[in-house]
């Protein structure tokens, strides 16, 4: 196993916690994907030895930062959740998605892995591998929960019609889960602060050419938001602009242009991975609650 998932909440605390949300009686994936995404496990990374520290509760819009984890640090995590709803759910659900979940506990542990190392290129791949993973299932194991079949199959449906292919598919699974809600035309701000002025430019620069209707830039301040709806085209056209690039034809994200990629991508990622949270947690606790 490339990672171990242990507790971090310590057990003057733990007592509080129903023992199959704890990672010290568990083995199950869905669970270790739970409680990374909520910044409630330590992880280790098998090979090097090294001690993974993950603090943040990615499951929401609004940035949350841990400094003591404790029942009530996993509880407020969960929220509109409860605690049995929860358990109900692993019990319910988990098991026939194990293998999914396996997969992409052991993507974003990477993802953390390396984010942590400082090397944020290759922890954008595991996004997208991340991405790829969930594409299909997320969308289907939403659907096999819904109790309304003529409404799931006209859904379904609509998702499938016209080009593309699976990323597109799951756009449209997005779009349909989060309609009515304010979040897809709200923004997340592209941090920029800090960064080198003669860097910034060169990536306002690209966010302008390249991921043009994704990424918005105000040139006079160098300032850049992307809306939450527009998150999946990006991590999209991103992999294809830089990773699969063509010959002529696209406009390709060049190296040259940006020139220093670790930077580029350190600045993307955590707008990236933040949004696969909200999107999970938000089909958690519609097929929890209901």
């Amino acid at each position: 196993m490339p990672f171990q998932y242990t507790e971090a909440i310590g057990s003057r605390y733990l007592r509080h916690v129903p023992q199959s949300l704890q990672i010290t009686s568990n083995e199950n994936w869905e669970l270790f994907v739970i409680r990374m995404l909520t910044g409630t496990c330590d992880i280790k990374h098998t090979t090097t030895g090294n001690s993974i520290t993950q603090r943040k509760n990615l499951t929401t819009a609004t940035e949350i930062s841990h400094t003591n984890i404790t029942s009530k640090t996993l509880r407020d995590s969960l929220r509109p959740l409860t605690f049995n709803e929860c358990e109900k759910y692993l019990r319910d659900f988990s098991r026939p998605n194990s293998g999914l979940f396996r997969n992409v506990s052991c993507e974003l542990a990477y993802y953390f892995h390396y984010s942590q190392e400082h090397t944020h290129l290759p922890a954008f791949l595991h996004i997208y591998r991340i991405l790829e993973y969930i594409s299909y299932s997320f969308p289907l194991v939403h659907a096999s929960n819904s109790s309304n079949f003529q409404g799931t199959f006209t859904m379904l449906k609509g998702f499938f019609r016209g080009d593309g292919g699976e990323l597109k598919f799951f756009n449209k699974f997005v779009n349909k889960l989060f309609d009515g809600d304010p979040i897809l035309n709200a923004t997340a701000d592209i941090n920029l602060v800090g960064l080198d002025p003669i860097l910034a430019a060169r990536f306002t620069s690209c966010y302008s050419e390249k991921l043009d209707g994704m990424i918005t830039v105000d040139t006079q301040t160098n300032e850049a938001s992307i809306k939450y709806s527009e998150i999946i085209n990006a991590i999209v056209t991103i992999r294809n602009k830089y990773f699969h690039f063509a010959i002529g034809g696209q406009k390709n994200i060049d190296t040259y242009q940006i020139k220093e990629p670790n930077e580029f991508f350190r600045i993307l990622n955590p707008i990236f991975i933040n949004w696969i949270g909200i999107i999970y947690f938000e089909i958690l606790r519609s097929i929890a609650s209901s």
